[in-house]
C-alpha cells in the first residue's frame, strides 16, 4: 500500500485502494461539502473525498430573482445547514467549496454570468466566509472544471456538479492547490 507523506495525506492514500475494494463508512474528517452557484439553481452535496463518492442526495434550491449577492449568499447557507443537518455529514468547522459563474481571482469576482452584475467586483470568499461562519474556497465554475481533469490524471478524486448551465466540479481543498475529480456525477432531475 502506498505511504502517506506530508505531500500526500491519508486521505489520498485511501483513494489508491483497489476500485473493488468496498471503504468503510467515512468518519467526518473524510467528508466535504461543495456548492455550485448557478445561473438558475444552487447546487450542493457532501463529498467522501476518500473517493470522491456522492454521500446521500444532493440539495438543489432555484437561484433567486435577482441573482445579487444579498439573494443567494442565504440560499448557499439554507443548502450548507440542509446537509450539514444530515446523518453522514462533514466535521461542522469544516471548509466549503464553492464554485461560481464567473471570473473569481483571490476569492472576488470579476465578471457576472447568468448571474446578477452586482457580481462584479464582488469578494465572493469573505462575504460567503461571513454567511457561513467557515472558511470557504471559492472558484470560477470552469477553472473548478479544468483543475479536475488535471487532477484525474494524478489519480484524485472530486465531485461533479452536472447543472443546465454547465458540469462544475465542486473543489475542495487548500487555496494552493486540492481540486479532486470525480468518479461520478450528479444530474437535475
Amino acid at each position: 500500500m502506498p505511504h502517506s507523506s506530508p505531500d500526500r495525506p491519508e486521505v489520498a492514500v485511501q483513494q489508491d485502494l483497489s476500485a473493488g475494494h468496498e471503504l468503510p463508512q467515512p468518519k467526518p474528517h473524510e467528508l466535504a461539502i461543495g456548492v455550485d452557484i448557478g445561473g438558475t439553481g444552487i447546487k450542493g452535496g457532501v463529498v467522501d473525498l476518500r473517493n470522491g463518492s456522492l454521500v446521500g442526495e444532493r440539495y438543489r434550491i432555484d437561484t433567486p430573482s435577482p441573482a445579487t449577492p444579498d439573494n443567494v449568499l442565504p440560499v448557499v447557507r439554507d443548502i450548507v445547514e440542509e446537509l450539514q443537518s444530515r446523518e453522514t455529514v462533514p466535521v461542522a468547522e469544516s471548509a466549503i467549496g464553492v464554485d461560481f459563474p464567473a471570473i473569481v481571482k483571490n476569492g472576488v469576482t470579476w465578471s457576472a454570468a447568468n448571474v446578477d452584475e452586482s457580481w462584479i467586483g464582488a469578494e465572493l470568499r469573505n462575504l460567503a466566509e461571513e454567511h457561513l461562519g467557515r472558511t470557504v474556497y471559492a472558484v470560477n465554475d470552469a477553472d473548478a472544471a479544468g483543475l479536475a481533469e488535471g487532477f484525474a490524471d494524478a489519480g484524485l478524486v472530486a465531485q461533479v456538479l452536472r447543472s443546465e448551465e454547465a458540469d462544475c466540479t465542486v473543489v475542495v481543498g487548500s487555496r494552493d492547490a486540492g481540486a479532486r475529480q470525480a468518479p461520478e456525477s450528479l444530474h437535475d432531475s
